[in-house]
């Protein structure tokens, strides 16, 4: 068992949450604080879209205010680049009104 995690955390690469952190993240702490944002590329090679589902389910199971979006064709930055009028707008509505 410890071998087959050890080859899936290593074929998720660094950079990605795996399930045990994803799990334990107190996401409950976020609820009423912060809005969380996920995006993702259909394309991306660096982390697996699995990884960004699962913090945005957890991240909804704990309450707090999430928004998932898939990008089509999207690869590691190209998604956030192809998103930007999106990402700009979810920040824009976060602010807190004078």
């Amino acid at each position: 068992m410890r071998q087959a995690e050890a080859a899936r955390k290593q074929r998720l690469g660094p950079h990605c949450l795996h399930d045990d952190q994803v799990l334990s993240y107190p996401f409950d702490r976020l609820k009423g604080k912060v809005r969380l944002m996920v995006i993702h590329g259909d394309q991306d090679t660096t982390n697996p879209i699995e990884a960004s589902k699962q913090m945005a389910d957890a991240a909804k199971a704990a309450g707090v205010t999430t928004v998932y979006a898939t990008v089509p064709g999207g690869t590691h930055l190209a998604a956030y680049l192809t998103y930007a009028s999106q990402i700009f707008d979810f920040l824009d509505a976060q602010r807190p009104t004078p």
